[in-house]
């Protein structure tokens, strides 16, 4: 696992703590981390998901030996974990797209976990082994999130605030009415304006 992905994994439960505690700045930090991820994996999910480090990736010999199997696998794992991500950050912002991201997300990753589990039964690897445990957890992860309805997300982070929290489910149960939305988004603001001073 590279150092960026550690830190940003970090930072995304520091801003889950933050969400959960109603922190102003949340959906900031979520976005810019959640975003971050999602390019990484996107651009180096090949190198990511086949356990090669980065001076290994920009030395002299490069990605030699590895072999086009292994490129695909982690080209393909990148892509599905970098849905996942903006799955989940959809989810959470409570933008539109995000069941079908996530959903996306759960079948390639399951899709690819069975070709991983057939490559691993005929001779086990550990950057495969590795692979296929990130990819479970992420699976899980966009599954949970998945089930979780957006509903149940309101009631959560604004468990503190009932008149927020009606505001955003009134939004959230008529996502054409404007009005609803400018409503919940303007109270949103206005209770943060109210904690930062």
């Amino acid at each position: 696992m590279f150092k960026a992905e550690k830190i940003l994994w970090a930072l995304v439960v520091i801003a889950a703590v933050m969400w959960f505690f109603n922190v102003p700045g949340k959906g900031v930090l979520f976005t810019l981390i959640l975003t971050s991820l999602s390019l990484l994996y996107y651009v180096l999910g090949f190198v990511v998901f086949n356990g090669i480090g980065f001076r290994q990736m920009i030395g002299k010999d490069g990605l030699k030996g590895l072999g086009w199997k292994r490129i695909v696998w982690g080209v393909l794992m990148g892509f599905c974990a970098s849905l996942v991500c903006l799955g989940i950050l959809f989810k959470i912002q409570f933008w539109p797209g995000s069941a079908t991201m996530l959903m996306s997300g759960i079948i390639l990753f399951v899709i690819c976990g069975i070709a991983g589990l057939v490559a691993l039964g005929k001779n086990a690897r550990a950057w495969l082994k590795t692979s296929l445990l990130r990819a479970g957890l992420m699976t899980a992860i966009a599954a949970l999130m998945f089930v979780i309805t957006d509903i149940h997300l309101v009631s959560i982070q604004y468990r503190n605030d009932p008149e927020l929290a009606e505001a955003w489910k009134a939004a959230l149960n008529n996502p054409d009415n404007p009005e609803l939305w400018n409503k919940a988004i303007d109270l949103e603001r206005s209770r943060d304006m109210e904690e930062a001073e």
